[in-house]
């Protein structure tokens, strides 16, 4: 026989690797990030949120905390995924109370899948892949760069044609 408190409960969560898009000119970018923060929620349904602990695999009846965590840390990857195809990381790291609150929703959805209520959730960092990261700088230096060229020759066209460059 379990007893399941239905009150609140807090998660630090940490989604490890996750791969993404960064989009790079319209051209999707593979990115391996890194997302942290808060989850609070509680259990709704006791029945029904141990029916699907106990379904899960590597289920330990000595360790609650680590099976939840494995049941819920899967949907909050999912759903921060989700969120970065539609948007890139270079601006998302000014706005994670905006993505915080975007992902909430789905977080909330698959969550109640569970029997689980959430009441809050955050994320608190992105973090990209270091490898990665150079590889961005990289690729939007050489595009700086390379738009800097191809201003310096239209402007040398135009002083040849007397502004005139049709």
């Amino acid at each position: 026989i379990f007893y399941v408190s239905k009150k609140n409960y807090t998660l630090q969560w940490g989604t490890g690797e996750i791969l993404c898009n960064e989009k790079v000119v319209g051209v999707p970018f593979p990115i391996r990030i890194a997302a942290g923060g808060t989850l609070i929620f509680k259990v709704l349904d006791s029945a029904y949120f141990l029916k699907c602990l106990v379904g899960l695999q590597g289920f330990d009846v000595s360790d609650l905390e680590t099976s939840t965590q494995s049941l819920i840390i899967p949907e909050i990857r999912d759903a921060i995924v989700s969120r970065m195809s539609a948007m890139d990381f270079v601006n998302s790291q000014g706005d994670l109370s905006g993505i915080s609150q975007n992902t909430t929703t789905s977080v909330a959805h698959s969550l109640h899948e569970f029997g689980l209520s959430v009441s809050k959730f955050v994320v608190s960092c992105l973090n990209v892949n270091e490898e990665d990261r150079a590889k961005l700088q990289d690729f939007h230096e050489k595009r700086i760069a390379h738009a800097t060229e191809l201003e310096a020759l239209s402007n040398e066209v135009s002083t040849l044609y007397g502004g005139d460059v049709r």
